[in-house]
């Protein structure tokens, strides 16, 4: 069996009887913030990694029981 709850600050969502619906869950992939310049006179850009990454945003459906 899959396990259904999360665990946020060391608590865990079964202590308020909330869950997953899904069975299986899948996180997407955060990609690196990058800034292309075209320069003119010069072919193609030049890319500047601003050594960060852009923010992910994903919901989940969860589930309260009583």
């Amino acid at each position: 069996m899959t396990e259904r709850i999360m665990t946020w600050n060391g608590i865990s969502s079964d202590n308020f009887n909330v869950f997953f619906l899904a069975d299986a869950i899948t996180f997407s992939k955060p990609e690196r913030d990058l800034t292309q310049i075209e320069i003119p006179g010069r072919d193609g850009y030049v890319t500047i990694d601003n050594e960060r990454l852009k923010p992910v945003s994903q919901n989940f459906d969860l589930v309260f029981l009583r």
